[in-house]
């Protein structure tokens, strides 16, 4: 009984860690470091903080590294001469709407309004721009 129930924790551990989301973010230096701001501020939520620590290592933190590529989207408010960086995010149980929802919920408790402004504008960026399911 033991080695079943020992198995079935092996196989659901597994599965647990072998699903992970792919996606790809389109932003430039400033909003890539607004972005790695937003996710380590220190009034975030258990469930915020659960997702910052789910997306900053998998790919956000790395995003200097990130190669410089033409957006396969029309970015918003963007000078098309500027190329943005591409960040792929591999990141275990986490999805680009989950972010979305993340930056809205931090945006909706936000009091500085142009601090606000800035995670809205962040939010358009990704939600035009990001690709759900990239390849690295």
């Amino acid at each position: 009984m033991t080695r079943i129930v020992f198995a079935i924790a092996v196989l659901l551990c597994s599965l647990t860690f072998a699903h992970a989301s792919t996606f790809a973010l389109y932003l430039h230096d400033t909003e890539a470091a607004m972005l790695m701001a937003v996710l380590q501020r220190d009034d975030l939520t258990p469930p915020e903080n659960v997702l910052a620590s789910r997306v900053l290592p998998y790919g956000l933190q790395s995003w200097p590294d990130a190669p410089l590529v033409q957006p396969t989207c029309k970015q918003p408010f963007v000078k098309a001469t500027v190329l943005p960086h591409r960040i792929v995010v591999k990141s275990p149980n986490v999805s680009i709407s989950q972010l979305l929802t993340t930056l809205a919920g931090i945006q909706a408790r936000t009091t500085d309004q142009t601090e606000a402004g800035k995670i809205a504008f962040l939010s358009l960026l990704i939600a035009q721009c990001g690709e759900a399911s990239a390849k690295p």
